[in-house]
C-alpha cells in the first residue's frame, strides 16, 4: 500500500511539475510574441493592439504567480493569438497599401505607355506626311 501510495504522490508531483513547464512556455511564447508585435514598425499604427495583448501577459502571469494553472494556459494562449492576429492586421495593412501604391504606379505607367504610343503615332504621320511631297 505503501509502494502505491508513494507512486501516485510521484505521479501527482511529476504531473504538477509538467504543468507547471507547459505553463511557463506557454507564457513565453506569448511574451515573444508580444515582443514581435512590440518591434513591428506596422504595429505601431494600432498601440491599443499592442496594450491589450500586453495586459493579457501581465494576466497570465499574475495567474501562474497565483497558482491559477487552468487560467494562465488559457489567458497565455489568447496572448499569443490576439497576438498574432495584431501582426496579422498589420502585415495586412501593409500589404494594402503596397497594392494600392502598386496600383497607382501601373495606372501612371500605362498612362504614360498610351502617351508614348500617341507620340509614336503622330510622328509615323509626320513621317508619312513628308513622304508623300
Amino acid at each position: 500500500m505503501k509502494r502505491v501510495a508513494l507512486a501516485f504522490a510521484t505521479v501527482c508531483l511529476l504531473a504538477g511539475c509538467s504543468r507547471g513547464h507547459s505553463d511557463w512556455f506557454r507564457i513565453y511564447e506569448a511574451r515573444a510574441a508580444v515582443d514581435a508585435l512590440r518591434q513591428d514598425p506596422a504595429a505601431q499604427s494600432a498601440p491599443g493592439d499592442v496594450e491589450r495583448v500586453s495586459a493579457l501577459l501581465d494576466q497570465a502571469e499574475t495567474a501562474l504567480a497565483e497558482g491559477r494553472g487552468d487560467e494562465v494556459a488559457q489567458v497565455a494562449e489568447l496572448a499569443l493569438l490576439r497576438a498574432h492576429i495584431a501582426r496579422m492586421g498589420a502585415a495586412l495593412e501593409r500589404i494594402e497599401e503596397d497594392a494600392s501604391e502598386a496600383e497607382t504606379a501601373l495606372t501612371a505607367a500605362t498612362q504614360s505607355a498610351d502617351a508614348e504610343q500617341r507620340r509614336l503615332r503622330d510622328a509615323k504621320a509626320d513621317l508619312e506626311a513628308l513622304n508623300e511631297r
